[in-house]
């Protein structure tokens, strides 16, 4: 971006600019991640969370990513879907070891 009185670029405008672009990617690729999860298994995110780790696992391998999603390919379509799809399946993976510790110490709840 210009700065007109000074005609010098204005580096934090831009890195403004750029942080709101990631933010608008992500967003996108979180609601195509949740369409795609939807489409496979229609009321998924409804599933008990035990029910929905392995449909997020197999959404992963099959956009053609580790289940970590950190090895995704560079030039895979999808990568911004995977790395969505591998942060919901962190969250699930982490309440369901919630879930876990909870059911084995019942005086906790």
């Amino acid at each position: 971006m210009e700065n007109f009185e000074t005609g010098t670029t204005t580096v934090a405008a831009e890195r403004v600019v750029e942080a709101y672009n990631r933010e608008a990617v992500a967003e996108a690729a979180m609601e195509q991640a949740l369409i795609m999860l939807d489409e496979k298994l229609p009321g998924v995110m409804q599933l008990p969370t035990a029910e929905k780790v392995p449909v997020l696992r197999e959404m992963i391998t099959e956009l053609g990513a580790t289940i970590e999603g950190t090895d995704i390919p560079l030039h895979n379509e999808h990568r911004d879907v995977v790395e969505s799809l591998a942060r919901l399946l962190r969250v699930e993976e982490t309440r369901l070891d919630f879930e876990s510790v909870l059911s084995r110490h019942p005086e906790l709840v």
